[in-house]
């Protein structure tokens, strides 16, 4: 009696490939929108705009104690003679990080200003104890344009390590994807879910940074379909392949069958031709 019919198998395998796909997807393409300012982001925006004042007297109160020394308050001068004294058109949180400890989170929050002839990413420190919060410190960055559009996916301005990379992202998952539905179209193969399973896993991570170009390498990673490509709001495109490992070495196994089903089933066994040229 067979539970699933020859039908109902190969139905099941679909919906396999289909969950796998969704799976990798949802994994990689991650497009994280920043909300509304709230609470602390407030307070971050109030620290900036008396930073734009020169009124570091008035941010050193909230200051931690280990700051307030000569070498912090010429570094604020500093950056507050960066910063246009006319209002921002407009500005806007494009990063941050929160640390949580026991009694204590530690809150570092990136805003993009946008003035008439500059754009300045400032990023505010900050820790919350109890309802207390205290400025662990400010770092000033200049740009040449926005976030968004320097980080934006283009084809033009790139090197041939990038396109090369980029090609692997499509080819790679292609090359995997083919080899799954031929393992499952497979008669006769020993241990066939094994080989599924590792088949669309792909070994080590190559990942670039689609603006800057910068890359670098995970030997100990695996990374399903073998390529992935992540974003986030204001963030560069990140695009990683890894190395097919079970698929190719699939296609081998495949090859060595075929040759020697070929030739016969037993090293040696002489083929029709071969034994009609002895008589």
């Amino acid at each position: 009696m067979y539970l699933f019919s020859r039908k109902t198998f190969h139905m099941n395998h679909i919906y396999l490939i289909g969950i796998l796909t969704l799976l990798n997807l949802s994994g990689c393409f991650q497009d994280t929108i920043i909300g509304k300012m709230t609470g602390d982001e407030e307070r971050g925006k109030y620290y900036i705009n008396l930073l734009q004042q020169g009124k570091i007297e008035q941010i050193a109160k909230d200051m931690d104690p280990k700051l307030k020394i000569s070498e912090t308050f010429i570094s604020l001068n500093k950056m507050a003679s960066e910063i246009p004294p006319h209002e921002p058109i407009s500005i806007k949180i494009v990063g941050s990080r929160v640390y949580k400890g026991k009694d204590y989170c530690n809150l570092d929050i990136t805003y993009e200003c946008q003035f008439q002839d500059k754009w300045l990413l400032i990023t505010v420190g900050m820790q919350r104890k109890a309802e207390a919060i205290t400025i662990l410190g400010f770092r000033l960055n200049s740009i040449p344009d926005s976030l968004e559009n320097l980080n934006k996916f283009s084809l033009k301005g790139k090197n041939l390590f990038q396109y090369l990379v980029l090609s692997l992202s499509v080819i790679v998952p292609i090359f995997m994807l083919s080899s799954f539905v031929l393992c499952i179209l497979s008669k006769r193969l020993k241990k066939k879910w094994l080989w599924l399973f590792f088949i669309i896993l792909g070994v080590g991570r190559l990942t670039v940074n689609w603006t800057t170009g910068q890359w670098s390498i995970s030997l100990l990673s695996i990374q399903l379909f073998g390529s992935c490509v992540s974003f986030q709001q204001y963030s560069p495109w990140m695009i990683s392949v890894s190395l097919p490992l079970g698929a190719f070495l699939f296609i081998i196994m495949c090859r060595k069958n075929s040759c020697q089903r070929k030739r016969g089933d037993r090293p040696g066994e002489l083929t029709k031709d071969e034994v009609g040229i002895e008589k």
